[in-house]
C-alpha cells in the first residue's frame, strides 16, 4: 500500500512540477510577444515619450518637462494620422538641438522674452506661432501661506523652509533667486532638482503644511495635485503671461510649407490643458498613455484646426 501512495504522490508532484514549467513557458512566449518601450535607447516598462516613427524625415526635439512630453506625444499622433512621418527625441536644450542640427522642429518653448528675440539673434532659426499664451512661469508658494509676493515670504519666513527649491535647467531664475535673496536678504539657500525631485520635496512639504518657495509652472501637474499661487517678484509680475512657442530651423520651414501652415493654425485653450492635467495625475508614471487619452478626447478639436 505504502508503495501505491509513494508512486500516487510522485505523479502528483510530476503533473504540478510539468503544470508550472508550462506556465512559466507561456509567460516568457507572452512576455516575448508584448512590445517594448524604448526610451532613448533604453528599455522601461511604462512609456515616456511614445516611439518615433523609423525613418522620419522631421526631428523633433522634446523638451524633458512632463507637459512637453505629453504635448509632443500628442501631437506625434496627431502628424500620423496626417501621414506626416516624424521622430521625436528628447533634448536638454530644445534650442541648441535646432542651433546644432540635432533637430529640425521643437513644438512646446516658454519663453518669457518677446516671441521673436530667438529668432533676431539666430536667423537660422524661425518662429512660427504661439500655441497658448495663457502661461505662467516663475515661483509658486502654498495657497495656506497667503504669501503673494517674495515680500510676503521675507515677512512670513518663519513659516517657510530654508531651502528654495529650482529646476536644474532654469539658468536664468537661478541667477535671479540668487539675487533675490541678496536683496532681501532672504536667510535661504538653493537646492537645484530633477522634475521628479521638486515634485517630490513640494509634496512632502505640501503634505506637513510647512512653506516653501519653488520654481513652478503652469500648466503643469504640480497645480493639479496642490493648491499654489505664482508670487510676485522683482523681475516679473505673477499676472504676466508667458508664451508656449514653436520655433523651427527656417531650412525646415522653408522645405514643409504644408505643416508649418497647421502649426500656424495650433491654438490651445484652458479647456484643453485643464483635462491634460487631469489626465496625467492618473497616468503619471506613463506619459505614453497619457497621451494617447488626451489624444483621444481632443481628435475633433485637432480636426477641425489642422485639417
Amino acid at each position: 500500500m505504502k508503495h501505491y501512495f509513494y508512486l500516487f504522490t510522485l505523479m502528483v508532484v510530476f503533473v504540478c512540477f510539468s503544470c508550472h514549467q508550462g506556465n512559466n513557458k507561456q509567460k516568457l512566449a507572452t512576455s516575448k510577444e508584448q512590445p517594448q518601450t524604448v526610451v532613448n535607447g533604453n528599455k522601461k516598462s511604462k512609456q515616456m515619450l511614445i516611439a518615433p516613427i523609423e525613418g522620419g524625415d522631421t526631428r523633433v526635439a522634446v523638451s524633458k518637462f512632463m507637459d512637453a512630453i505629453v504635448f509632443s506625444n500628442v501631437m506625434n499622433l496627431e502628424m500620423q494620422d496626417h501621414g506626416k512621418k516624424w521622430s521625436f527625441k528628447l533634448e536638454d536644450s530644445t534650442i541648441s538641438a535646432l542651433l546644432e542640427d540635432k533637430a529640425d522642429i521643437t513644438m512646446m518653448v516658454w519663453e518669457y522674452h518677446n516671441k521673436p528675440d530667438i529668432a533676431k539673434e539666430h536667423p537660422e532659426i524661425q518662429y512660427i506661432s504661439s500655441i497658448s499664451t495663457n502661461a505662467r512661469e516663475g515661483f509658486v508658494v502654498p495657497e495656506y501661506t497667503r504669501a503673494l509676493s517674495v515680500k510676503d515670504v521675507k515677512v512670513k519666513q518663519r513659516v517657510f523652509v530654508d531651502t528654495i527649491f529650482l529646476l536644474k535647467r532654469l539658468y536664468g531664475i537661478r541667477m535671479e533667486t540668487e539675487q533675490i535673496i541678496k536683496t532681501y536678504d532672504l536667510p535661504m539657500t538653493i537646492k537645484l532638482c530633477s522634475e521628479k525631485e521638486l515634485m517630490s520635496d513640494m509634496l512632502r512639504l505640501y503634505k506637513q503644511k510647512k512653506g516653501f518657495l519653488a520654481s513652478g509652472w503652469y500648466p503643469s501637474l504640480m497645480f493639479g495635485l496642490m493648491d499654489l499661487n505664482m508670487v510676485d517678484r522683482p523681475t516679473m509680475n505673477a499676472s504676466e503671461r508667458v508664451d508656449i512657442n514653436i520655433y523651427a530651423t527656417s531650412k525646415w520651414c522653408s522645405s514643409h510649407p504644408e505643416e508649418v501652415k497647421m502649426m500656424k493654425r495650433l491654438r490651445l485653450d484652458n479647456e484643453f490643458f485643464a483635462l491634460a492635467l487631469d489626465v496625467m495625475m492618473e497616468h503619471q508614471d506613463d506619459l505614453g498613455e497619457a497621451s494617447r487619452i488626451i489624444y483621444r478626447h481632443n481628435k475633433k478639436m485637432f480636426d477641425k484646426m489642422l485639417h
